[in-house]
């Protein structure tokens, strides 16, 4: 499947919005944005059939959490994103839970019939610390820090998520001519965009799912990832 990441500022058009599913962060660095759950209400409003919004545990009780959890189930979403979040700009974490590993365990225990419910993966770790997170209890997982350096280790990441029945959605970050500027205070891997064709294609085969980040890009530039991306492996598979 093919995931774009929700930029408030950029209008969403319906032909690079169809067949994909968009990706909202919640509150980015601390920041406070929209919430990510009203967002993906309206955006299920308009019409659209796949979100997948992110909520911060960092910011919430327990009640709020499962608030939240249900609201997402209610209006449909693909998948809820649990992640801890970064120490927010404003005010300070409620330190309600350790890590979204266990605020996941808590809303499993509370909900029944809880939205597919999913975790941050991040490369940088070591091997032993990534397969531990595969085995908890999330069912998937957008995957950060994927580059060539990393390579290897994402192939074998996705094999034992292939055995425990895990979904995959490795984030990859576009350079574009408009938007290179912002990169050298983001210590993220990158690809230009005339590497994304070979990227999506690469990621595809191993994993089935890629999420296409393009930061203060232009509506012209987001449009050319997209069709990039659909051209290379998603607009012939069947989901």
């Amino acid at each position: 499947m093919l995931f774009l990441e929700y930029v408030p500022s950029r209008s969403l058009m319906p032909f690079v919005t169809s067949g994909i599913c968009i990706d909202i962060p919640e509150s980015p660095m601390g920041k406070a944005t929209a919430s990510s759950i009203a967002v993906a209400s309206y955006l299920r409003g308009t019409g659209l059939e796949c979100v997948l919004p992110h909520v911060r545990v960092c910011d919430l009780n327990r009640l709020a959490l499962l608030s939240v959890a249900k609201a997402a189930r209610a209006i449909g979403v693909w998948g809820l994103l649990v992640t801890y979040g970064d120490p927010p700009v404003v005010g300070s974490c409620t330190d309600e839970f350790v890590s979204s590993a266990e605020a996941i365990e808590f809303v499993r225990r509370n909900i029944s019939y809880a939205p597919r419910l999913g975790a941050v993966l991040s490369l940088r770790y070591p091997m032993p610390e990534m397969l531990s997170r595969l085995r908890s209890l999330a069912d998937f997982f957008l995957v950060l820090r994927l580059g060539e350096e990393t390579w290897n280790k994402f192939v074998s990441i996705s094999e034992e998520a292939t055995k425990l029945g895990k979904a995959l959605i490795p984030y990859v970050i576009v350079r574009t001519k408009t938007n290179r500027g912002i990169f050298a205070e983001l210590d993220q891997p990158t690809v230009e965009m005339s590497e994304l064709s070979y990227w999506v294609g690469r990621v595809c085969q191993v994993a089935g799912n890629v999420l296409l980040s393009l930061p203060e890009a232009s509506r012209e530039e987001v449009v050319e990832a997209v069709e990039i991306a659909k051209a290379q492996c998603f607009g012939a598979q069947k989901h």
